[in-house]
């Protein structure tokens, strides 16, 4: 195998913690009613938001 096809190979999907994916792919944000709480939420940038609607 050459060195240019050695480099397309993929390893294999490893699986994720929820809690590690929900801490990478969304921020906290202060509840505006209870500012100490604080959730996680996707931004528009994320793309999380399109995975919602049908």
């Amino acid at each position: 195998m050459s060195d240019s096809t050695a480099s397309l190979r993929r390893e294999p999907a490893k699986a994720l913690d929820p809690a590690e994916f929900i801490k990478a792919n969304m921020r906290l944000a202060p509840v505006p009613s209870v500012p100490e709480v604080r959730l996680y939420q996707a931004h528009p940038g994320s793309g999380l938001r399109r995975l919602l609607e049908p």
